[in-house]
C-alpha cells in the first residue's frame, strides 16, 4: 500500500509521534513486504491517535476465537451486593506485550518517513482483542473471586473494606509479578461507587451513565421492523 497522503500539520505531528515511538523502543524501521497505510485521528482530549489500516492482512488473518467477555453477564457479577470497588487501567495496555520477532513483518506500516513494524501489540490486528484478553486472564487467574477483566480495564470488588485491601493486594501483586503498569490517573481505588463499561455501578445498583439514557430517549420511534431491529441494537 502507499502512504495516505496529509496536510503538513498532520504530517508533522505525525513525524512527532514516529520519533517517540522510536525513541520508546515501541517499533522499529522495517524492510517487510508488508505496507499498511497509517493515519492520525484526533481524540476526545485533542491529542492525536496513530491508526494503521490492517483492513487487507486481518482479511487473510485466522480468527482467534478467544471470548471478550459479556457485558451484560460483567455488569450482572458486579451487582452481587458488593460494597467495594477498585478500578485499575494498564498504561498503554496492549503496548506492554511484545511481539513475537517471527510476526514482527506483518504489522509494518507506511508513513511519509518510511516504513516501521511493531515491536509490541498494535491496536487494529484483528486478533489484538483475544489475545490481549487472555494473556490478562492468565495473568489474573489467581483474582478470579475478586477481580473482572475487560480487555485493559480491570475491577476488583469485595464486600467489606478490609477484604478489598487484601483482593485490591493480591490483584497488585499479580499485576507487578508480570511487570505491567498501570496509569494512576485513570484508576479508583476503594471506591462505593465507579463507571464501569459505560454503567455507575455501586452497591446493589448498576445504572447506565446519564448521557446513556439521555441518547437513548432521544432516539426516534421505529415504525417498521428494520428499523426496530436497529433500534433494538442501539440499546446493547
Amino acid at each position: 500500500s502507499k502512504a495516505y497522503p496529509g496536510n503538513p500539520t498532520i504530517n508533522a505531528e505525525l513525524k512527532i509521534m514516529i520519533d517517540q515511538l522510536l525513541d520508546a523502543g515501541l517499533i522499529c524501521t522495517s524492510q517487510s513486504p508488508y505496507a499498511a497505510p497509517t493515519l492520525l485521528v484526533k481524540k476526545k482530549d485533542q491529542s492525536w491517535r496513530l491508526v494503521n489500516d490492517y483492513k487487507k492482512l486481518n482479511s487473510i488473518t485466522i480468527k482467534d476465537n478467544y471470548p471478550l467477555p459479556n457485558m451484560e453477564i460483567t455488569l450482572q457479577s458486579l451487582g452481587a451486593g458488593y460494597s467495594f470497588f477498585s478500578k485499575l487501567d494498564l498504561k498503554s495496555g496492549f503496548w506492554q506485550f511484545p511481539i513475537n520477532p517471527s510476526d514482527r513483518a506483518k504489522t509494518a506500516f507506511i508513513t511519509p518517513f518510511g516504513l516501521f513494524e511493531w515491536l509490541v501489540l498494535p491496536q487494529g490486528l484483528r486478533n489484538s482483542p483475544p489475545t490481549f484478553q487472555r494473556t490478562m486472564s492468565n495473568v489474573l487467574s489467581s483474582c478470579t473471586d475478586c477481580s473482572l477483566i475487560y480487555l485493559d480495564d480491570i475491577v476488583v470488588f469485595s464486600h467489606t473494606y478490609d477484604e478489598h485491601l487484601l483482593h485490591l493486594n493480591k490483584v497488585l501483586n499479580a499485576l507487578k509479578l508480570h511487570n505491567l503498569t498501570l496509569n494512576p490517573e485513570k484508576c479508583e481505588l476503594a471506591k462505593e461507587k465507579i463507571e464501569y463499561l459505560g454503567h455507575i455501578i455501586s452497591s446493589n445498583i448498576i445504572t447506565p451513565l446519564p448521557y446513556r439514557i439521555k441518547s437513548i430517549i432521544a432516539l426516534p420511534e421505529p415504525k417498521s421492523l428494520s428499523k426496530a431491529n436497529r433500534f433494538i441494537g442501539s440499546l446493547s
